[in-house]
């Protein structure tokens, strides 16, 4: 499979996807379909992505639009996005998207262990804001 996703953790709190080699927007759209599917599932408590694109530098055409449509359609228990790799085509074209559109921030990561450390440290701040 191109796209693999699902729970990385037991708690449910982070989803995982990792792109490899070539991949479809059929490919994509399933996978957006089932990671909705999988989060609404979990709500109301927060949860966390990470996606992984070591393994893909590559971008159908028509990606970006996809992708765009896609975060529009973020889910109001989603705290943060990291993005592992990606190559500079794919990080150039998410920091543009945070330029445009900061609300809906994607942070950037060169291992999977810096994005997980990222996410427990607003994991942590969450907490501390909800214990004062």
């Amino acid at each position: 499979m191109p796209i693999t996703y699902g729970w990385y953790d037991e708690a449910k709190h982070i989803w995982m996807i990792e792109f490899r080699g070539h991949w479809t927007l059929d490919d994509f759209w399933r996978m957006v379909d089932a990671c909705y599917q999988a989060i609404d599932s979990v709500a109301p408590h927060a949860f966390y992505y990470v996606t992984v694109m070591h393994g893909s530098m590559y971008l159908p055409k028509g990606a970006f639009s996809a992708i765009q449509s896609a975060s529009s359609q973020t889910r109001p228990n989603e705290r943060m996005h990291v993005l592992v790799g990606g190559g500079m085509i794919v990080k150039s074209f998410f920091r543009m998207r945070n330029f445009f559109m900061p609300k809906e921030r994607l942070e950037l990561a060169d291992t999977l262990e810096e994005a997980l450390a990222m996410i427990e440290q607003v994991i942590a701040q969450d907490q501390m804001q909800q214990a004062s």
